[in-house]
Formats: structure tokens, sequence, C-alpha cells
């Protein structure tokens, strides 16, 4: 059987397994079903209470005014619950913290990249006299520090924020996320340097050399780590849907991206097929289950309803 083939099975038959373990764990409750599996996220005197951490107090009387006029007086957290909160957002500070930083400075990067590739399209000749300037190399240097770093790394830290918060625990594996997350950065940084000085692939989303790769293959690895070693530790009785929307985009990408870039695997319409399945999957099985994850929690926290 050719190789490629039967990777491809492999990954099938994986799906498939994948798919019987999801129909056991749905038979075996782990999901949950009804009012009380959808306020897991709630301590007992939040229901009702909105949250927007980010809203004025004129705003936030207005928004629990429209939501649950009854709760406006607003509520106190246990003394047990607060403490329970407070433990696990202090497990998860410094890698968040980490995470989000360099995320944005990759987002301010990407964020100039992009302006001079938009410009290069009205003015094709401006700076063509700097290499890693021309439109061939400054749009991939865009897409890739928005995937891989904005996108990517804002992710991971708010997936590591949400996790000890949706297991009621503190966070177990914490330098394994802090180890991670510099890989990937240094890969990044690498891929960068690479695209900039005409080392690339030449495939769309795949533009890293392979030698790049083995960086955020191992970081995103090690940066779900924490999320299998917290589930050990768990305090919820009850696995949150975000949980799941978590586990499925750290445990995909590794798997997805790995398959993307083994060197010597794919060739001619193959590859091009390959190139597309990753770069669908890209968005369906890693910043979708991502952001889905945080749709999840952070909805329901705003308007103080499951």
């Amino acid at each position: 059987m050719d190789f490629t083939v039967a990777v491809l099975l492999g990954t099938f038959l994986l799906s498939v397994a994948a798919l019987f373990v999801f129909i056991w764990s749905m038979a075996k409750g782990l999901f949950g079903d009804g009012g009380a599996a959808a306020a897991e996220i709630f301590a007992p005197s939040e229901l009702g209470i909105v949250e927007d951490p980010a809203a004025t107090s004129s705003q936030k009387a207005g928004l629990q005014q429209a939501m649950s006029p009854k709760h406006a007086k607003g509520h106190t957290l246990s003394e047990e619950d607060e403490e329970l909160r407070s433990r696990a957002d202090k497990s998860t500070s410094l890698v968040v913290g980490v995470c989000l930083t360099l995320a944005v400075v990759w987002l301010v990067l990407a964020s100039f990249a992009g302006l001079i590739s938009s410009i290069k399209l009205h003015s094709p000749d401006w700076w063509v006299q700097y290499e890693w300037l021309t439109f061939g190399r400054i749009r991939p240097i865009h897409l890739n520090l928005v995937a891989y770093g904005w996108c990517s790394l804002a992710g991971i830290g708010v997936a590591i924020w949400l996790i000890p918060r949706l297991l009621k625990t503190e966070l177990v594996g914490a330098k394994y996320a802090l180890i991670g997350g510099a890989l990937w950065s240094i890969g990044v940084f690498a891929g960068t340097v690479a695209i900039a000085t005409g080392h690339s692939d030449g495939l769309e989303w795949l533009e890293y050399p392979w030698q790049i790769d083995i960086l955020l293959v191992l970081g995103g690895a090690l940066v779900g780590f924490p999320l299998w070693l917290t589930l050990l530790q768990r305090k919820a009785t009850h696995l949150y849907v975000s949980v799941w929307y978590i586990a499925a985009g750290l445990l995909w990408f590794p798997v997805l991206f790995l398959i993307a870039n083994w060197p010597g695997l794919h060739f001619g319409v193959q590859q091009a097929t390959m190139n597309w399945w990753f770069g669908h999957n890209v968005l369906g099985l890693w910043f979708t289950p991502i952001g889905l994850a945080a749709s999840y929690y952070f909805i329901p926290k705003v308007l103080g309803k499951p």
C-alpha cells in the first residue's frame, strides 16, 4: 500500500474511532443534558447576573436591567467559590500573559506587513529594491504572522485561561505550556525570517520550511499537555462543552500540521489536494474550535444566562 494512502486511511480510522469515543461519552453522560449542564460555568449565586468587565457601571446596569431586572442589586460569590476562582486564575496568569503579549506583538507586525502588501497592489514598484519587501514575500509573511503568530497564540492564551475555570481546579503543567509557547514563537520568528530571505515551501499556509515546522509541532503538542494533566485533577463533575472544543483543537493542530508538512510525502495533484485539505482544516479544526470554546463560555457569562 502506498505510504500516503496509508496515512490518509489511518487518519480516517482515527476519526471513526473518535466518533465512537464521542458516542460512548454521550452514553455515559459526560456531556450532560438540560439546564444543569449548561449552568456548569456558573456559581450558584451568579445565575442571572451579567458579567462584562469592559462595560461601564451604567452600561452594566442597563444590560442587567434588560437581561434580568430582579437581579439588579448584584451578587457576591461564596468565599469557597471566590478562592477557587482566584487560585485558578493565578495558576494561569504567567502563561496567559506571555501568550497574549506575544500574540499582540505578532499582530502589530502582521498589520504592518498587511499594510505594505495592500499598498503594493496599487503601487507594485514601491520598495522593490528590497527583496524581502516584494509582494511575493511580504504577503506570505503577513498571512503566517496572522495565522500562527496572532490568532494561534491568542487562542492558546484564551484556552489556557479557560481550562482551570472550566475544570474548577488550578492549572497543572504550566511549564509545558510556557516551553511550548516559547518553541512556537521561535518557530514563527524563524519562519518569518526564512520567508523574508526567500526560503519558502511555496504552499499557501505552509510556507515555513519543514525544519522550522518541527518547532510548531512540538510547541503545539506541549501546549496541549496542561489540558490533559489538569483533566486528571479536575473537580468539575461535568465537562462543559468548551472543554471538548479546546481538547479537539489542541489535539488536531499538531496532527494536521505534521501530516501537511511531512517532507517528501505529497507530490503533484496530491500535494495540491493536501494543501487545501490543510488550509480548510486549520480553520475548521483549529481556529474554529478554540473560537467556539471561548464563545460558549463568554457569551453566557456576559448575559448571565446559560
